[in-house]
């Protein structure tokens, strides 16, 4: 038999083993148990990815409480246009995820798009305007799991109802990306093998879209397999062949 140690290289969830550790565990094997230690990091990575069905329950309460808060923070309940910044949004975020005794496991962010602006112009902490399209990063821990969720909205300038024709379909196109992923990702797939039936199906219709996908669970970026990054939207090495 072979004796699997905690090494990799590619991957950080097979990879606690220290290097002092790794000494000490040689010097106690002995030269004829050590020629059977072999580096697994799938051992650690499949288990930290397995999600067993009591864990689904848990996660729609965990995201029904992402959708309230992110709701409530994008409503006029929070944001008075030309009034709040995107750091008060933020702290908003932060203080109801403690009164409601959750945890998040890294700082919420709010962006602005702002036509004829850029990032640079707007600075880090933009007063929120009509006519802003905004975005957040938002994750939250409980009962040892964890979310991240990304979501957009729009702030209607003063006279309008509803947000522009061209704005919608932009948001269409990019629900029908998320679709995509969704039909191609099957059991027994490699992160890569999906990135590329996405990709595929992506520009088959004539969508221009860049894909990135991780696990959630025991960790924010959970063990498993990425599907594609935004540096490399071809394959990711190692990590994305899981």
């Amino acid at each position: 038999r072979t004796i699997a140690v905690n090494i990799s290289d590619e991957h950080n969830f097979a990879d606690g083993l220290t290097a002092g550790e790794w000494e000490q565990m040689r010097a106690a094997l002995g030269p004829g148990l050590e020629a059977r230690v072999v580096r697994n990091p799938r051992l650690a990575i499949d288990y930290l990815a397995t999600r067993v069905p009591s864990m689904t329950q848990v996660y729609r309460r965990l995201q029904g409480f992402v959708h309230e808060i992110i709701s409530a923070a994008f409503s006029n309940l929070v944001i008075t246009p030309g009034v709040t910044t995107t750091e008060d949004v933020v702290w908003w975020m932060r203080q109801r995820v403690n009164d409601l005794g959750l945890h998040t496991w890294f700082q919420p962010s709010v962006s602005v798009q702002r036509r004829d602006s850029t990032a640079e112009g707007l600075g880090d902490d933009p007063i929120i305007q009509r006519g802003d399209v905004l975005h957040c990063d938002f994750g939250i821990t409980a009962m040892g799991l964890n979310t991240d969720t990304q979501h957009m909205a729009y702030v209607l300038p003063d006279g309008e109802t509803d947000a522009p024709e061209g704005l919608k379909r932009a948001f269409a196109r990019a629900n029908r990306l998320q679709d995509i992923l969704l039909d191609k990702t099957k059991v027994g797939m490699t992160g890569n093998e999906v990135l590329q039936a996405v990709l595929r199906q992506m520009r088959s219709e004539g969508l221009n879209g860049t894909m990135y996908s991780h696990p959630i669970g025991d960790h924010g970026h959970g063990a498993g397999p990425l599907i594609g990054l935004w540096d490399y939207q071809e394959a990711v090495p190692g990590r994305g062949d899981v």
